[in-house]
């Protein structure tokens, strides 16, 4: 497996996986209609090729001989006040194809993260997960992530309550 950073041409790729990893992981537990409108608006080639070219946003697909299997996206954006002080980046998405799940896809990606975020100074990162996925919590908490609070994230029409997780580094 490799891990590369995304550049503008990979807008289509990014978008198809972003949009496919994301379907497969929330569409049993929400609405049709919240799933396309949350799609429509954030997934779509549009905003994603907005996203790639901001110095705001760095995307890291994981490939398999070629083949994009996972991505993360980390995002420097306004972290949760306790944080403020710190210098921090935010894991804003982090997804493997289906069929990868289990074969360390996103412990790859998260470490690869941790080294990239280290060799800029970044004390601490942070990510908002839905309370319900305690997959996902869990993975997080083997990585030293603690819940700092509670947060809420709006899919579709949904209000979704989430944690605010947080990993402080010693740089």
């Amino acid at each position: 497996m490799q891990i590369r950073k995304a550049t503008l041409n990979d807008n289509l790729l990014l978008t198809e996986l972003s949009r496919t990893t994301f379907y497969d992981t929330y569409h049993a537990y929400n609405t049709v209609e919240d799933m396309k409108e949350y799609m429509e608006e954030y997934l779509s080639v549009e905003r994603i090729s907005s996203e790639i070219s901001t110095e705001f946003n760095l995307f890291y697909i994981a490939e398999n001989e070629g083949v994009p299997i996972g991505y993360i996206k980390l995002r420097k954006s306004q972290p949760p006040e306790e944080i403020m002080h710190l210098p921090s980046i935010e894991i804003a998405r982090l997804y493997a194809i289906k069929r990868y799940h289990g074969k360390g896809i996103g412990k790859s990606l998260i470490q690869y993260a941790f080294t990239k975020s280290i060799e800029q100074q970044i004390e601490v990162m942070w990510l908002g997960v839905w309370q319900k996925n305690e997959t996902a919590i869990s993975f997080y908490k083997n990585f030293g992530f603690e819940i700092l609070k509670p947060a809420q994230f709006v899919l579709g029409k949904d209000i979704q309550d989430d944690w605010i997780m947080v990993k402080h580094f010693i740089v």
